[in-house]
């Protein structure tokens, strides 16, 4: 497996996956004129900001990403429970995210494939975590013999 690209951080019930900002060597910019001032900003401060920010509760799913010329910044917040698909594109680059009943989009199109791949796994580990029953029973309904129930050894 390739080195993770992404950092996650967990603080009780709340998830943060961040992914930093590519090198400026690897960053696409929109113009000569942007690219250089973005490079002489670059000489005297470091970027803090992240090319993509998720967090993620038992509620909210929101995400933040900047794009790597710095231009634009989307921002969005759906119910974690809506959130009905979030994989690689199948048909091109970027994160494929479907929001039941309002969205259908592809985000971080700029981004390897091998990243959105690692990425959207991790993330939709951790949507679906909150759905697991907190019962010995698994999500087939059935009771689960295997581990021991709480209280036993």
């Amino acid at each position: 497996m390739a080195e993770q690209r992404f950092s996650v951080s967990r603080d009780g019930d709340h998830v943060r996956v961040v992914v930093p900002m590519p090198p400026l060597s690897e960053r696409r910019w929109q113009s000569r004129e942007t690219a250089f001032w973005m490079q002489s900003l670059m000489l005297f401060q470091s970027d803090p900001r992240p090319r993509a920010l998720f967090e993620i509760d038992a509620d909210r799913f929101r995400m933040t990403l900047t794009a790597a010329d710095l231009a634009e910044r989307i921002e969005a917040d759906w119910p974690r429970k809506d959130i009905v698909a979030l994989r690689k594109n199948r048909y091109g680059h970027g994160l494929w995210i479907r929001v039941q009943g309002t969205l259908m989009e592809t985000y971080l199109e700029d981004m390897d494939d091998e990243l959105i791949v690692d990425l959207s796994a991790e993330l939709w580990k951790m949507i679906r975590k909150y759905d697991e029953p907190s019962t010995d029973v698994n999500l087939a309904g059935i009771e689960d013999t295997i581990k021991p129930r709480s209280g036993q050894i």
